[in-house]
């Protein structure tokens, strides 16, 4: 297995599970199988656009049953598969291969698509990707339950029962499942018929019934939050625990809850962070809250703690704590430490970031040293000071910093990030391509990601590749000026002027105040002989204190 599959297996943070037989599974941390296609796809920018039919299968299966889509849907080529995974921001995804599911339909039914994408959706809403399964029997019993509401919702749907099963009749396995993931055919299908027939007797799947299943009051409990309705919120989280006290996430989430509509039951907020690191040890977001809440009750040391570890396990955190924490709060909590030499290295890394903020890379650096001296283990240590090196243009020994970071902990999209930037000023544009694409695996529609795998990407001469990450942050933000100049100079790249000129008006209709936006355009207008109008766009641009613009108006128009 290569570092870069052993990376990507760690950012698949919880579980995930696919449609099809043991022999066709995607690659797994949870259960040791490997397929290189889905790691291949994910590293060598093979992901493709958002699929508009796909998007809209996936609302009509969640009509029936009153729940609007909240997944990240993600088309991956040459996969061969579907899967649903969620990661450890809680972030859930259905990954399909278009082309592989087109194909099954044309051998099957128009029916084929929605029934595999139904089975992801089962995943997703039983609970399926919040916990790994302990045993083969397990993951067999989710692929099951899977199934059954897939059949519910084809029924819904319109599909005849023969429409229902036709993808499992072509693809699932024939014989014993005693040593497979999957269960046999005769199993699944039979599964896919209960669902249909609950279905047609009106009954709700029973794996999502509503006072069944926690998961269940776990999902309506994130929605609520996300409308604002805390107090509603707070009360399903609290059934979802209530039929399973040992779910860590609702206990973080209705420790979140309640801080946002009651946050003086500090003891109360304490209580679902210390049963939740109960249940999960790992959880950093538990240690955060709980750090969030002694700091509030001017308990710095042991707060202190509660940051340390919560960074140790979900570096990401570091971002709030940076808010949270000042120097004053940095210094007392010092003074009041048992073992002043144990977290003194914290403080150094405060001062460090401090003098690394205020432009003072080297003096950064100093305390960066000190603080890796005395604790070696702590990954955003490493990237903190690769950042500072990079500043420096040190790029070869920030590099290995990050290395050193990403080795510690796979899972911070800030260490490819910045790699990716040393990689990008050292001219290595493949290797930057890749860290970033990392990145986005991580934290996905990140829009900074995007606009520098784009501009590596056009490095490379993969212009089409560019392209699409520039569409992405235009989706995302259609008044991007900077992304309409981007694809721009892309377009110019492929001698596709009139498409860059076009990106350029809105890109000034937008702000008309950049001198970039002007300059390019000129130059796009005078490839196409246009050199009136280019030239007027070069003075602008001129005029507005480009130098290379001024140049490049002595070269043209003379």
């Amino acid at each position: 297995m290569t570092l870069k599959k052993i990376i990507l297996c760690l950012t698949i943070a919880l579980c995930q599970f696919d449609l099809y037989s043991q022999n066709q599974t995607i690659f797994s941390c949870s259960y040791g199988q490997q397929d290189a296609k889905y790691i291949s796809c994910l590293l060598t920018k093979k992901i493709t656009s958002e699929n508009i039919e796909a998007t809209a299968v996936i609302d009509k299966i969640l009509q029936p049953i009153g729940i609007k889509r909240n997944f990240v849907i993600l088309p991956c080529d040459n996969i061969q598969n579907a899967l649903a995974v969620t990661t450890n921001s809680g972030t859930r995804y259905i990954i399909y291969d278009n082309a592989f599911l087109s194909t099954l339909s044309i051998l099957t039914s128009d029916w084929t698509k929605a029934s595999i994408l139904a089975h992801e959706i089962g995943h997703h809403l039983s609970g399926h990707t919040l916990k790994t399964s302990t045993s083969l029997e397990q993951q067999r019993q989710k692929e099951l339950e899977a199934d059954e509401f897939s059949g519910f919702i084809l029924f819904k749907l319109g599909a005849t029962l023969q429409q229902a099963q036709a993808a499992m009749n072509l693809v699932a396995s024939e014989g014993s499942d005693t040593y497979s993931t999957h269960p046999s055919k005769d199993k699944r299908n039979s599964a896919i018929k209960t669902g249909y027939e609950n279905a047609k007797k009106s009954e709700v799947v029973k794996y999502i019934k509503t006072g069944n299943s926690p998961e269940f009051y776990f999902i309506r409990a994130y929605k609520l939050t996300d409308e604002g309705k805390y107090n509603e919120a707070f009360d399903n989280y609290t059934t979802s625990i209530t039929l399973n006290p040992n779910f860590a996430e609702a206990y973080v989430n209705r420790a979140q809850v309640r801080m946002m509509f009651a946050f003086q039951e500090k003891e109360a907020i304490i209580n679902d962070c210390n049963a939740a690191i109960k249940i999960k040890p790992q959880i950093g977001v538990a240690y955060f809250l709980r750090g969030v809440m002694k700091m509030s009750k001017d308990n710095y040391s042991d707060a202190l703690s509660d940051f340390k570890t919560a960074v140790i396990y979900d570096t990401t955190l570091l971002h709030d704590m940076n808010y949270k924490l000042d120097r004053s709060f940095v210094e007392s909590i010092l003074a009041e430490s048992t073992n002043k030499e144990k977290s003194s290295h914290y403080v150094y890394f405060k001062m460090g970031f401090d003098k690394a903020q205020s432009g003072q890379y080297s003096e950064a650096l100093e305390y960066y040293d000190k603080a890796i001296k005395i604790e070696a283990k702590t990954p955003m240590y490493y990237d903190a000071r690769g950042a500072a090196k990079v500043s420096l243009k040190n790029y070869q020994s920030a590099i290995k910093d990050f290395d050193t970071a990403i080795r510690l902990n796979p899972n911070i999209d800030l260490a490819y990030y910045h790699r990716g930037l040393a990689y990008q000023y050292s001219e290595s544009y493949d290797k930057a391509v890749s860290d970033f694409s990392v990145a986005l695996i991580i934290s996905p529609d990140n829009k900074e990601y995007l606009t520098y795998r784009g501009f590596n990407r056009r490095q490379t001469e993969d212009y089409e590749g560019a392209v699409k990450d520039f569409d992405r942050l235009l989706f995302l933000d259609p008044k991007d000026d900077n992304a309409l100049l981007e694809r721009a100079v892309t377009y110019a790249n492929m001698n596709k002027y009139q498409l860059a000129i076009g990106d350029l008006n809105k890109a000034i209709q937008i702000n008309p105040n950049s001198e970039y936006h002007y300059y390019h355009r000129g130059l796009c207008k005078i490839s196409l002989k246009q050199d009136k109008s280019g030239c007027e766009d070069l003075r602008k641009s001129c005029s507005m204190g480009f130098q290379e613009a001024c140049n490049d108006l002595k070269k043209y128009c003379k």
